[in-house]
């Protein structure tokens, strides 16, 4: 298809506007939307149970009438992964750079880190930009092209250099969600 972005929502509005599958299907998700909307003035934590399980009765339900297509994404996406860790994207490798450039400036400003959770992100993360810069150096001296991951990952050191920038990521990553969810349970439970 070979659409517009106008004829691409022309043709969503001529949806919308076409069955009463659709028009119920918007109503159900702009009333989902309107009792979340509502509940950010009255926080009412039954409305929060009542969506959540209604979300999670969707997902259930969904997982068991249409199984095929279910297990197809968990296929692809187990797939992406391992393709991934075998076949980095130098892409998303500097995707990561970006994010760690973020969560480095988020933890040098941040008042709700300790000084230990501080001092283990500054540590990972001037070891991944170590990495990057050495991945990037390496391509230069070597004269690779660093949008060609084939070029680049017929060089072993480049490819060792990626993996293991991946491996610590994925590690302060981990890391990271077991603190936040150590701090909330403290908190909750304290």
């Amino acid at each position: 298809m070979n659409l517009s972005i106008a004829e691409k929502v022309g043709s969503i509005f001529q949806y919308l506007t076409s069955s009463f599958l659709a028009i119920e299907l918007f109503l159900l998700c702009f009333l989902f939307f309107l009792f979340l909307i509502i509940n950010l003035k009255y926080q009412n934590k039954i409305v929060h149970i009542f969506l959540t399980i209604l979300f999670l009765v969707f997902v259930v339900l969904l997982i068991v009438y249409n199984s095929s297509y279910v297990f197809y994404c968990i296929d692809f996406l187990l797939k992406s992964i391992m393709d991934y860790i075998y076949f980095p994207s130098t892409a998303i490798y500097f995707l990561i750079f970006c994010c760690v450039t973020i969560a480095i400036i988020y933890t040098m400003y941040s008042k709700k880190i300790g000084k230990v959770k501080k001092t283990f992100n500054y540590s990972l993360f001037s070891l991944l930009y170590f990495f990057f810069f050495s991945f990037v150096a390496i391509s230069y001296y070597e004269q690779l092209p660093l949008a060609d991951p084939v070029l680049l990952y017929q060089n072993n050191m480049v490819l060792s250099i990626v993996q293991v920038s991946n491996f610590i990521f994925a590690f302060w990553l981990l890391i990271t969600i077991f603190y936040h969810l150590y701090l909330f349970f403290r908190k909750k439970f304290d």
